[in-house]
């Protein structure tokens, strides 16, 4: 109790000296308060208010970390649904949705349940939450999703009939390693790395030293989505770093919407300006993309995920010469009179968890089952 009143008489003591500080700084500038008048609109008068904050605030962002600070001094720990850890920005992804939950792993299960010659593996990649707890404070973990244990519960009802990839114990042994962005959920280029590791071995390969890459660090002022939805920006900027296999010929991202584009490059660099920095892996998520290698072995993969796999395939392309990823929430499924799982060596499913308790587009992995079901039939 006398901690919340102390954050509550340090709160105030903040606002009247930002207000303060904005009545001299709008002075100083010669401007005044704009005063409201009966030929007003409330909605009219309100954004004058705001354009006038805006102009005359000073040091804005300083104020906004100094107020966090003050509410994490007093014992707050999550804000807007992040929390702040040293020098890291984590989001909590909040409890599943029962119902979508269960129809993703019901539609995945009898995927790959479906009688076919294809096998089939699955990867559930836990969220940075999970694996980076020293981070978080020591009460968060007794109200979270238990993502360990989602993970295993969901292997276990695949147990024989699919390759299960446990990339959990493989982040969290590594968890003090740069595995995932600072400002942003996705993973960097060495956690990616990690995953593929265990991913690979679990398909039946060997995985790559990382001297068979060549690393480039091609930003070292990346700010991610995570650090736009925080009130806090107190935190230092993320390095991009890109994995090219060194022994690899020329590969080609194609990228099929309502009209074909190819990338001769696995990182169209040009696009960070045009599309946002992360669109530099394979050009984004367009929902269908196939990356050609041009190895001499012809060993094909599809892939079924959400846009967090997406550092993985450049990764996968030392390994496959065809690599087709397809991502429900963007597809056309217009595709669908034309994919023949049986067309491919192997397939991955490979979803966040966060998309597996919130999204229902893992489930439209039903739509390829019934088409299969009528390939096999014919």
């Amino acid at each position: 109790m006398v901690s919340k009143r102390l954050s509550a008489l340090l709160m105030l003591a903040l606002i009247i000296g930002t207000l303060l500080a904005i009545i001299a700084n709008s002075w100083l500038r010669g401007s005044a308060f704009p005063k409201y008048n009966r030929f007003y609109y409330m909605k009219e008068y309100m954004g004058e208010i705001e354009a006038f904050l805006q102009e005359n605030f000073p040091f804005g962002e300083q104020l906004s970390n100094a107020a966090v600070k003050l509410q994490m001094w007093a014992g707050e720990s999550e804000f807007e649904g992040i929390f702040i850890g040293d020098d890291t920005l984590i989001e909590d992804i909040g409890q599943p949705d029962e119902a979508v939950l269960g129809r993703n792993l019901q539609e995945i299960q009898s995927f790959v349940e479906m009688s076919s010659s294809t096998p089939v593996s699955v990867l559930y990649l836990p969220t940075k939450y999970a694996i980076q707890q020293q981070e978080l404070p020591e009460n968060a973990e007794l109200f979270a999703f238990n993502q360990k244990n989602f993970i295993e519960q969901a292997y276990s009802a695949l147990q024989g009939k699919a390759t299960t990839v446990d990339a959990y114990s493989t982040l969290l042994a590594n968890s003090d390693k740069y595995l995932y962005y600072r400002t942003d959920p996705n993973l960097t280029g060495l956690g990616a790395y990690y995953v593929y590791t265990v991913l690979v071995q679990r398909m039946g390969l060997n995985p790559l030293g990382q001297d068979s890459f060549t690393q480039q660090h091609i930003r070292h002022d990346f700010y991610g989505e995570t650090y736009e939805k925080s009130p806090y920006k107190n935190v230092t900027p993320d390095i991009i770093t890109l994995y090219r296999p060194t022994n690899q010929s020329a590969c080609s991202v194609t990228h099929y919407t309502d009209y074909r584009y190819t990338y001769n490059t696995l990182y169209p660099e040009h696009l960070m300006e045009l599309s946002g920095e992360l669109s530099v892996l394979l050009g984004g998520d367009t929902g269908d993309i196939t990356i050609s290698s041009g190895l001499k072995r012809q060993r094909s993969l599809l892939v079924f995920g959400d846009s967090s796999i997406l550092p993985l395939l450049p990764l996968l392309s030392a390994h496959y010469s065809t690599i087709r990823f397809l991502d429900f929430e963007h597809w056309n499924n217009n595709i669908l009179d034309e994919l023949n799982v049986e067309d491919y060596d192997q397939v991955l499913i490979a979803y966040s968890v966060d998309s597996m308790i919130h999204d229902p587009y893992p489930a439209q992995i039903r739509q390829v089952r019934q088409q299969q079901k009528r390939f096999l039939e014919e």
